[in-house]
């Protein structure tokens, strides 16, 4: 699947909102399925991506279809109030995702294995976004070090 296809279907450019997030959602792992359905004609995508702003609830579903064998994009919604749009942020980071990734190795679900594959990648997904204390980061402890520093040459 090319970029300009991509940007053609969900009326965007590189600098568009939706590409800018789309890639935003890649580059932060937010994918966490993206599967395929093969069928004659058509390849069904079926994906979870997940919701920023409610972490623990079910993801975005992100449902579409590619053309088989040539892989080129016929409709694609999404579950978030945007996605009817067929343009949503979440929609571009799939395409994107496909973009960068062979169809043959995207993993071949069945029709009942979103719901089932929420529940078991659910807590590995959300350890990513558990809370950690600020003294844990490095712009934390760099700003530290620099006020130690600082003090210790004023009073000298």
């Amino acid at each position: 699947m090319a970029l300009i296809d991509i940007f053609n279907y969900a009326k965007c450019n590189f600098n568009s909102r939706s590409a800018v997030e789309g890639e935003q959602i890649l580059k932060g792992q937010q994918i966490i399925l993206c599967g395929k359905i093969e069928m004659e004609s058509v390849i069904q995508i079926k994906d979870l991506v997940v919701q920023t702003s409610h972490i623990s609830e079910m993801p975005h579903e992100v449902n579409g279809e590619l053309t088989n064998p040539r892989c080129r994009i016929v409709n694609f919604t999404c579950s978030c109030k945007a996605g009817a749009s067929r343009c949503c942020k979440h929609v571009v980071a799939i395409h994107l995702f496909l973009n960068r990734n062979l169809i043959s190795d995207v993993e071949i679900l069945s029709s009942t294995d979103i719901k089932c594959l929420w529940t078991k990648l659910k807590e590995p997904t959300l350890a990513q976004y558990k809370p950690k204390p600020i003294d844990t980061f490095d712009c934390h402890k760099q700003t530290h070090a620099t006020a130690s520093i600082n003090l210790g040459t004023d009073i000298c």
